[in-house]
């Protein structure tokens, strides 16, 4: 189910020109929200599933070519107590009808065009009430068109308990904070507070553009408690802070005409429940000075976010470690063609299906993604999953439907543990250098499964495709876990070297005969593990395999139809080897430890015979391509046959 994108838009009257003064007229506009998740399909894999004991899981070997070295912290985040609070008693200072209790609390009562204040630090003038001293401040009722101000003249946190606030402001934001060393924003529990701007802010000077937000902070900001927040932003963004800002339990929605939640220096989800819709980005954090800042951090708790820009942005690094994320950027990956011919040297045909030069991805970081824990939905219009340096996978269950690139890093992309299924790509994962030590990896791509070629930024003129680099020096490392793969153009690719020696991986490659289930330049070594592959012999290459791997390649005198499964037995008919192509083949390869030097093994087409072999050295081969001449070593076939490398 696709989620449309929601402008909000709120008419206006500006009345006033002083800064920070009482705001006029306006509307509180509380919207409808979709918390259903998209709609993903799996990717077609074959009958084929990976064994409980693959071999080499816990193995690791040294890339071949290594990314360059970026420079990648840890995120983590502390809370102190005054930010977990929940709970403020609400009712020793509130009466049934809203009114304040005498007490000796700080009270600030809404009465639609006036303020009434209980307590110490905090002045009300008209429709706006300015805050100057740190302290808790109790916030209820109804004001059509004003302001509560935070400028404290001493360090401290303010505490804001909203208890069922709803505060509209036609020419700035509802809660503007510009001074306060921490501002807590607590949602009352059982209650719902609603902040509303016009699509107009009235600045005193034309170098002013703060607060640019409806929900604003110049400082550090926590939202926390048990109730919801409803924000209408239709001037800017939605929620922003300057410093880092953090959501603690509660329950809230956003809808912005630009970014939807923003904090400069950092942005931490840790529970509860966040629900994003806007224009711009979903969340962002910015900080371009401080390569210490400008990071997200996903620790727990349901966000939601469906975005015309970017679901997450983070100019440094981005970490997720617990919850549940569901990002839909643009209109998605149906938007945008994944046709093969994309991405090829010649780029000069338009499409009707191109998407603009805006970027769409799903989850997009400067320097590091890493994902330990959580589950992760995206379907978005660009890459899903996006870094301009190096992404680390060891958990998690993460689903992807990409209008560009599934998983893209442009050094290295490690994956370690977790589940991940790319159920829809131009190409699945690319990096310059891939390793692969453990997890269960599905891809369905339209152009190659993996693509070790290393890349920056986005497709050519904002289309899905080859990136704008072409490395000669790219890396697969394979040393565990299970990868399967569905392609239409190349299955398993580098421009550099591969190197196998544990884990397993299941190719099903392309049809056509312009590519290949392996295609790589350099040389695929191969000591240990499983490998199947199944498709097209027109550019067949294989592994070349020692020690305990033995290579097996069968070129069939025919087009064998999918789910056709390959058996290959001993003398004693023991399985050795078993693989069910999900598409037409004309070849199929298998390389493991299984096969043994000097043995003679039986080949069959759904249980019918079709032909013998003996092993002899690690690779052997039945049949030829085109009725060309047999293998050749380590590469392509032989003599008259196939590419020894790439075209």
């Amino acid at each position: 189910m696709k989620r449309k994108i929601v402008a909000v838009f709120i008419t206006a009257i500006l009345v006033t020109t002083a800064f920070m003064t009482g705001c006029r007229s306006g509307a509180t506009k509380q919207q409808e929200t979709n918390n259903g998740y998209n709609d993903f399909r799996p990717g077609e894999p074959g009958e084929n599933m990976p064994p409980e004991d693959i071999p080499g899981n816990n193995n690791s070997t040294e890339s071949d070519a290594e990314g360059e070295t970026v420079e990648k912290f840890d995120v983590t985040t502390k809370y102190n107590e005054d930010e977990k609070v929940e709970d403020f008693q609400v009712e020793t200072v509130v009466n049934t009808d809203g009114t304040a209790k005498a007490t000796d609390k700080n009270v600030i009562t809404l009465k639609k065009t006036s303020i009434d204040v209980s307590g110490t630090g905090m002045k009300a003038e008209g429709s706006d009430v300015t805050i100057s001293k740190p302290g808790t401040y109790y916030v209820s009722g109804i004001l059509d068109d004003g302001q509560i101000i935070i400028d404290c003249e001493d360090d401290g946190t303010v505490y804001l308990v909203m208890n069922g606030a709803t505060i509209t402001c036609s020419d700035s934001a509802p809660v503007y904070c510009c001074q306060a060393e921490l501002l807590v924003i607590n949602l009352v529990k059982g209650t719902t507070t609603t902040l509303t701007d016009g699509s107009e802010y009235v600045y005193p000077d034309a170098e002013t553009d703060e607060p640019n937000a409806c929900l604003y902070c110049d400082d550090d900001m926590t939202i926390n408690g048990e109730g919801n927040l409803v924000v209408n932003a239709n001037y800017n963004n939605g929620i922003a802070a300057k410093d880092i800002l953090k959501f603690y339990n509660g329950n809230v929605t956003v809808y912005a005409k630009n970014n939807g939640v923003k904090g400069k220096d950092g942005v931490v989800v840790s529970s509860g429940k966040l629900t994003v819709e806007c224009n711009g980005d979903g969340i962002k954090a910015d900080n371009t000075s401080d390569t210490t800042k400008g990071y997200v951090l996903i620790e727990g708790g349901y966000v939601t976010i469906t975005s015309g820009e970017d679901g997450i942005q983070a100019e440094t690094c981005l970490k997720i470690t617990g919850g549940d994320t569901d990002i839909l950027t643009g209109e998605g990956s149906e938007k945008v063609s994944t046709n093969n011919d994309w991405g090829m040297i010649f780029r000069g045909n338009s499409s009707s299906n191109e998407s603009t030069s805006a970027s769409m991805k799903g989850i997009k970081a400067g320097t590091d993604i890493t994902i330990t824990g959580g589950i992760v939905k995206i379907d978005s219009e660009d890459d899903s999953i996006h870094s301009n340096a190096t992404i680390d996978i060891s958990g998690g269950n993460i689903t992807t439907a990409a209008g560009d690139d599934g998983i893209h890093s442009d050094t290295k992309l490690t994956i370690s543990g977790g589940n991940i299924n790319v159920t829809k790509s131009y190409e699945g994962l690319e990096s310059s250098t891939i390793e692969i030590t453990g997890g269960k990896t599905y891809v369905k791509a339209s152009d190659d499964g993996i693509n070790a070629a290393g890349g920056d930024g986005s497709a050519t003129n904002g289309r899905p495709g080859m990136n704008s680099f072409s490395s000669s020096t790219g890396a697969v490392v394979i040393s565990g876990g299970y990868t399967y793969l569905y392609a239409d153009g190349d299955g398993l690719d580098s421009n550099g070297t591969i190197v196998m020696t544990g884990g397993q991986i299941d190719i099903d490659g392309p049809t056509s005969s312009g590519n290949g289930f392996l295609d790589y330049d350099g040389s695929f070594k191969m000591t240990g593990g499983v490998m199947n592959g199944s498709g097209s012999s027109g550019m067949l290459q294989y592994p070349s395999c020692s020690e305990k791997a033995y290579c097996v390649t069968i070129v069939f005198t025919s087009t064998q139809s999918a789910k056709t499964t390959v058996k290959i037995t001993d003398k004693s008919g023991n399985v050795v080897a078993e693989y069910t192509p999900a598409k037409n083949f004309t070849a199929y390869e298998y390389a493991g430890e299984n096969l043994k030097d000097g043995e003679t093994y039986t080949v069959y087409l759904n249980d019918t015979e079709y032909d013998t072999f003996t092993v002899s050295g690690n690779n052997v081969s039945i049949g030829s391509a085109g009725g060309m001449g047999g293998m050749g070593q380590g590469g392509g076939m032989g003599p008259g046959g196939m590419r020894p490398g790439r075209r």
